[in-house]
């Protein structure tokens, strides 16, 4: 009987190992976004796993319009039978880091009081370099898509989400 004591304390030290290494250190999450063009808007999916949001860093080489729609299905019934739950919130950056608009539940397809998608629009937007931060409330997680126009390519090769 005395042989399995070592084995249960070392048992219990291990458990509560792990529980304060837990504790100590969160699971790190990452943030993923994937776009497919097409016929001139890009159709994105959002997995928003941390506060940073994900950053998409656009060049317009003149005076455009673009928008950004999101959509989500699990609140909002008209929007297909995929799960995508979340609240995004939306927020656009000039190139020198500057605020230029944000939005949380504007979208005009919203109805009723469970409906949180957003928009942003802006009509002639000047020729330089933006940055769309694509987050959800409180900087928690969410799951959502999102339809952009106006923009022709994103910096760098493919959307890149924000880095963990």
């Amino acid at each position: 009987m005395t042989s399995s004591r070592p084995f249960t304390l070392i048992s219990r030290l291990l458990l509560l190992s792990l529980l304060v290494l837990a504790w100590i250190a969160p699971p790190v999450y990452a943030s993923t976004v994937e776009c497919v063009e097409d016929n001139g808007v890009w159709d994105c999916s959002l997995d928003v796993d941390d506060t940073d949001g994900i950053d998409l860093v656009f060049t317009l080489d003149e005076a455009t319009t673009v928008t950004f729609t999101t959509y989500t299905s699990l609140t909002c019934d008209d929007h297909g039978t995929e799960n995508y739950a979340g609240d995004p919130y939306l927020y656009l950056y000039d190139d020198q880091n500057t605020l230029i608009a944000q939005d949380d539940d504007g979208a005009a397809h919203n109805t009723g009081i469970m409906c949180w998608d957003a928009h942003i629009e802006m009509v002639d937007l000047a020729a330089g370099t933006y940055r769309l931060n694509a987050n959800v409330y409180e900087d928690e997680y969410g799951v959502y898509s999102m339809d952009i126009s106006g923009v022709e390519a994103f910096d760098g090769e493919e959307p890149e989400p924000t880095p963990t």
